[in-house]
């Protein structure tokens, strides 16, 4: 449905300028997804879910 909206393609366009990336990107979109390889995911799981980027938050009830 999202391909019928104006909206959609503002904002798909909006955003390949703001990131300066090809426009026609959003067009392949679907077909870079389905070739996506559960090592492409590892590879960019590892390159942000790391020690450089992780805080350890706690939490303690508040005294009353």
């Amino acid at each position: 449905n999202n391909l019928k909206q104006n909206n959609y393609w503002l904002g798909r366009l909006y955003s390949s300028y703001y990131n300066n990336t090809d426009p026609n990107n959003i067009l392949n979109a679907k077909d870079r997804i389905e070739n996506l390889t559960a090592d492409d995911i590892h590879k960019a799981a590892n390159k942000y879910f790391n020690d450089n980027n992780f805080a350890r938050l706690v939490l303690y009830p508040s005294e009353m």
